[in-house]
């Protein structure tokens, strides 16, 4: 006599029915997923923007066909629906947020934009300039790539969004952007190697210690310039006048220092005599110079006069010329040439500003 149990038959069919129903589903996922791809869908798509509404976090996702930074700002709402002062550039059928670039140039008052073609020859009559800060536009086309490059009247910043495919941009003063501003400014540059010693040029010490101090800045609440971030160089002419035209908060401007006698050494900071305001030139150098001092293990040589020096004494705002370290020294180039030793500095810079802010009340962790 065969005996059976109700329990493990009835258990034994309600799985073969729940195999038999995630069989299903799950056949109908691959034959939704080979539709997509045969119809193109993006499954990025799905969550691509679509409105002049976000804040400028998205990650980059170039097509193919296109390559380069993703390096807006912010993106403002509702812009499209401001009928004044803007440049409307329709983008290409297909064009993604990820696939425009932007790049915006205050030194050089000059502003691009560039984006795939297309399949077709992109219609340059279709660009409408409602800006007045607009002073001339040039269009290029090259590789499949439609760029669209803006000089400007003014040192400005920039707004955007995209809406049904056509990008707005609205360019404003920095000023009315950004509540507070720091300007970094990484000495010589180009031709102008500065100080030499063995083989070691000063513009790339200076350049180095810049960009390690960009890793910190670009994450504070404030936000902070750059006259230069590769091996060019802006004319002292065109580095003070940038600032003078901003008005930034606090003007740093990193260098190295030598001597002939190469036991001479530390940090030094130089200041501008003629501001004399409380949170002035030498306050500011007096803060650094301390900072990158305790930070580097550098010796501390305070703060210095520098109205000799170009960008010290035109500057208009409080302005501090940090002499980093000594070349000329074998220990304190054995700091300025390495990375650790660059890292340190800069670690030392960031704790000035920060601090510097703190005490003018522009600054709150």
């Amino acid at each position: 006599m065969n005996y059976i149990d109700d329990n493990n038959y009835n258990n034994d069919n309600y799985s073969r029915v729940r195999l038999f129903l995630y069989g299903i589903i799950i056949a109908v996922l691959f034959l939704i997923g080979i539709f997509l791809m045969c119809t193109g869908f993006h499954l990025p798509d799905l969550f691509s923007f679509r409105s002049c509404q976000g804040n400028g976090s998205e990650e980059p996702d170039f097509d193919s066909d296109f390559s380069g930074l993703y390096n807006q700002d912010v993106i403002v709402a509702d812009l499209s629906k401001d009928d004044i002062e803007k440049l409307l550039v329709p983008l290409p059928g297909g064009v993604r947020i990820s696939n425009v670039h932007i790049e915006n140039d205050p030194l050089n008052k000059s502003f691009s934009v560039r984006f795939p073609r297309g399949g077709k020859n992109y219609d340059f009559s279709s660009v409408v300039n409602n800006s007045s800060a607009v002073h001339e536009i040039e269009y290029v086309i090259k590789d499949n790539l439609v760029t669209i490059n803006v000089k400007l009247k003014i040192l400005a910043d920039y707004e955007f969004c995209i809406d049904n495919s056509m990008l707005y941009v609205k360019f404003i003063s920095p000023r009315d952007k950004y509540p507070v501003i720091v300007v970094i400014d990484a000495g010589h540059g180009g031709n102008d190697v500065g100080a030499v010693e063995t083989g070691i040029y000063e513009k790339d010490i200076d350049l180095a210690i810049c960009n390690r101090l960009k890793y910190y800045l670009d994450r504070e609440t404030f936000k902070t310039y750059y006259t230069r971030t590769d091996d060019s160089y802006p004319t002292v002419e065109e580095r003070v006048n940038f600032v003078n035209e901003l008005k930034p908060d606090l003007f740093i401007s990193v260098h190295s220092n030598w001597f002939e006698n190469d036991t001479v050494s530390g940090t030094s900071v130089l200041y501008n005599k003629r501001d004399t305001n409380p949170y002035g030139s030498q306050w500011l150098a007096g803060i650094l110079a301390k900072s990158v001092s305790d930070s580097a293990g550098i010796g501390n040589r305070g703060a210095v006069i520098g109205n000799e020096i170009h960008i010290v004494r035109t500057s208009k705002v409080p302005v501090a010329l940090i002499e980093t370290g000594f070349m000329s020294n074998p220990s304190d180039l054995s700091i300025l040439s390495t990375e650790s030793g660059q890292n340190r500095i800069a670690e030392g810079i960031h704790k000035g500003i920060v601090q510097a802010l703190s005490e003018m009340g522009k600054y709150s962790s």
